[in-house]
């Protein structure tokens, strides 16, 4: 017993035990459910250039969702992308464990920001089809690595004046930051209470919550370009889920990020282990963090199976996402596995199920419209294979205009354009996707349709979509 709680010698390998530990259950959990993050990658889109660099300007904390869009690419091979992000969180309790002096069990205590981290990413569900922020799979994750990088640039510096600048530094990091430049800055200033009490902290104070408070409002009525909502001032750069109720679950991971760090920071400077009791205490607070993970994480059949199909009906492999659909024909299921059954059902020959077809419920976890969630996991395929092209090009545009280009819009958009014989429309978007890190064997395969119609005749997918299909084929 004194191996596993009091043995001084023990808690020199606690924590790489611990680092091993959440490496293997971050690992393991993230890739459990890897084809979600093959769809958020669909869902995404980065092309190198100027000008899409500024497009995220627009907005505070748009670099970090540059870099963010950057990474998402890499989920297209999941176990790469979730590679990424479980070092990036190791590097974030790493930094936490070296800023705030932990070591032994108390080093435990850092693997809370990390689970919290993870659970931001594991607990979205459906909302992901609807989320408005770019790269958000690492955008949190990177956003905490800034603070606490500005919290360490904070601590280097030995005198007051030259923290004083380093604190509004960080807050005029704003508009590249959003609140992670504001949340860097309270943490500095909690820093320099705990650290340094006296006069000059009382100045530090004044100044720091003055300059946290106005700057983002001079940000937002200085800028005419931003596109920033007033009421998300302090907020921007956090995903954009409504401030509501239904959503604080969504919110919740967030909310104790803030606190543990805050914890964290009013912790005494000397931190004596503590024998069993502290070992026991750290063990179960590292524990309480990863069942805190797995009680967050969206875990729902229909939801599974609407994303498996989705992905595998958008890329034409009609027997995966039969075999996707397999274990919810004959249960109480979403519209849209019943209506990615019928598409699969009518490609491979095979009966269409008859049972009736569910409603589109108001949302879909979060407040958002159901409709436009339906629309991308299942309502784009079926007008587009049942041969409503129009609907199914018009719904392409409108949900770019309201999410960005995404890959997958993108893809709907140019076989839509050929159907059609638009050659030049499809080159237009076709063009995008030659420029992305893992779609461009899909864009040089299409781009044989563009250069050579007559090949639109003779290839068997796009032969089979009806050129006059019935309305009522498959209900809208």
């Amino acid at each position: 017993m004194k191996k596993i709680f009091g043995n001084r010698d023990s808690q020199a390998k606690v924590e790489a035990v611990a680092t091993l530990l959440f490496v293997v259950f971050a690992m393991g959990w993230l890739l459990r459910y890897g084809y979600v993050w093959r769809w958020v990658e669909s869902l995404s889109l980065f092309v190198p250039g100027e000008t899409y660099f500024r497009t995220f300007l627009n907005n505070p904390g748009g670099v970090l969702a540059y870099v963010g869009s950057f990474l998402t690419q890499f989920l297209y091979v999941p176990i790469v992308g979730c590679a990424i992000l479980v070092a990036l969180l190791c590097l974030v309790q790493w930094a936490t464990k070296c800023l705030f002096r932990l070591s032994g069990y108390w080093a435990l205590c850092v693997y809370l920001p990390a689970f919290l981290l993870l659970a931001a990413v594991l607990n979205v569900g459906y909302t992901w089809a609807t989320l408005k922020a770019p790269g958000h799979f690492f955008v949190p994750t990177l956003g905490t690595l800034a603070a606490l990088g500005g919290l360490a640039a904070f601590r280097r510096v030995p005198d007051f004046l030259g923290r004083l600048v380093v604190m509004l530094a960080l807050v005029a990091l704003y508009p590249f930051l959003g609140f992670y430049a504001l949340f860097a800055a309270g943490l500095c200033l909690i820093e320099e209470c705990v650290r340094r009490p006296g006069r000059l902290c009382g100045v530090l104070l004044v100044v720091g919550v003055a300059a946290i408070y106005l700057f983002p409002k001079l940000y937002y009525y200085g800028l005419d370009a931003t596109e920033q909502e007033l009421s998300r001032l302090y907020v921007a750069g956090l995903p954009t889920f409504y401030i509501r109720r239904a959503e604080l679950m969504l919110w919740l991971p967030f909310l104790l990020l803030v606190f543990v760090f805050l914890a964290i920071s009013l912790l005494p400077g000397e931190r004596v282990n503590g024998g069993r009791p502290l070992a026991i205490g750290a063990w179960g607070t590292f524990g309480m963090g990863l069942l805190f993970m797995l009680w967050q994480t969206y875990d729902d059949p229909d939801f599974e199976a609407s994303v498996r199909s989705s992905l595998a009906i958008e890329d034409e492999d009609w027997p995966t996402a039969a075999q996707a659909l397999e274990g919810r024909r004959g249960k109480a299921t979403t519209r849209i596995v019943a209506i990615n059954d019928q598409l699969a059902a009518a490609y491979l020959d095979k009966p269409l199920p008859q049972t009736a077809l569910p409603a589109i419920p108001p949302s879909y976890k979060d407040s958002r419209p159901g409709l436009l969630t339906f629309m991308q996991l299942s309502g784009l395929g079926m007008n587009y294979y049942s041969g409503q092209m129009n609907l199914a090009y018009r719904w392409a545009v409108e949900l770019s205009v309201e999410y960005g280009f995404r890959v997958s819009y993108l893809k709907w958009l140019v076989k839509c354009a050929l159907f059609n014989g638009e050659l030049a429309l499809a080159q237009k978007y076709n063009d995008q996707l030659k420029r992305t890190l893992f779609h461009r064997d899909w864009a040089v395969r299409y781009q044989r349709y563009i250069d050579r119609p007559e090949l639109i005749e003779k290839d068997a997918t796009f032969t089979r979509i009806p050129r006059d299909p019935l309305p009522n084929r498959f209900v809208e």
